[in-house]
């Protein structure tokens, strides 16, 4: 026996041809928004690696410019830490209202601390992860540690 379809005609044809219309139709807008919003979420992802890139470049640009006038700055910090000393301060090393000579001094810290400092920012990435760009799975300091123990071991 031959199966016969029975097919809608007239009206309830052009019922069936609105509703397969308005559901195509529907299908290509939640695309469109898809691919809107798909476009919305790589802006925003790239805007924040960008931010977190920029960031990470000038917090080690300046690290590593008072790691490079290190000694010269702790020289010039403590000449400046004598002098006002025996000036401006009374006596005293520090004065309320002067925030110059602790400015220097933790100026001189970051430049003594600027080789690890580097080490620290380029290993553990505190921007990237600050801004969630970081991947969560990083295993990159296993690698590292264990590489490190084959070529010893």
């Amino acid at each position: 026996m031959s199966n016969i379809y029975q097919f809608p005609q007239g009206k309830e044809r052009q019922r069936f041809k609105s509703t397969v219309k308005k559901a195509r139709n529907r299908r290509k807008r939640a695309n469109a928004s898809n691919t809107l919003l798909s476009w919305i979420s790589s802006g925003w992802f790239y805007g924040r690696l960008s931010l977190a890139f920029v960031i990470t470049a000038f917090a080690l640009f300046v690290i590593n410019l008072l790691y490079s006038f290190r000694k010269l700055l702790t020289f010039l910090t403590l000449v400046l830490g004598l002098i006002l000393y025996y000036t401006v301060y009374e006596h005293h090393f520090y004065k309320g209202t002067d925030f110059t000579l602790l400015f220097c001094i933790g100026a001189v810290i970051l430049a003594q601390a600027g080789f690890g400092l580097n080490f620290l920012m380029l290993r553990y990435k505190p921007f990237f992860k600050l801004l969630g760009v970081c991947d969560k799975d990083s295993t990159e300091l296993n690698h590292v540690s264990d590489t490190a123990h084959n070529q010893h071991g």
